[in-house]
């Protein structure tokens, strides 16, 4: 994918997107109180600057006892962001380096950027706290009707 400011507003787009689909949550598991959270492939950073734990009024200073990381290969995110929200220029499928564990392991929109998905996973599980969650947000890549009326000539 380009790096420029019309997929920087895609990235927030497709962000907005989700946030209506999944009525207005940024987690569909049930974390508590996270102190911990890693935003994988965090892109633009909304996902993170809005995180707060509670999901409102999203923002990560509303929050300021949790700490939230987002990482991505490229530094595309704001200068300004929330006291407790940092961003680091890392590869996701790199070993990682992290030196605490996870609450809340996040990331979403990866589904045509990841070569190995059972050593992401792997690490993702390695660095979530015994009771934390590992979420991962993503579109069905697949084409598929649930009535049958999709052709195997379609797919």
């Amino acid at each position: 994918m380009p790096n420029d400011e019309a997929e920087l507003d895609r990235l927030d787009l497709t962000h907005q997107k989700f946030r209506i689909v999944l009525d207005n949550k940024l987690l569909l598991c049930p974390a508590q109180n996270p102190k911990r959270v890693l935003d994988i492939g965090t892109g633009t950073g909304i996902w993170a600057i809005e995180y707060d734990g509670t999901e409102t009024p999203y923002t990560g200073d509303d929050h300021p006892d949790a700490e939230i990381i987002g990482t991505d290969l490229s530094p595309t995110q704001p200068s300004w962001v929330p006291p407790n929200v940092k961003f680091e220029v890392d590869d996701c499928e790199a070993p990682w380096t992290f030196t605490e564990k996870f609450d809340v392991v996040h990331a979403r929109y990866l589904a045509a950027a990841i070569v190995d998905w059972p050593r992401l996973m792997g690490q993702a599980f390695e660095f979530t706290k015994p009771g934390g969650w590992a979420e991962f947000q993503d579109y069905d890549v697949q084409y598929y009707s649930e009535d049958g009326t999709l052709g195997e000539d379609c797919k």
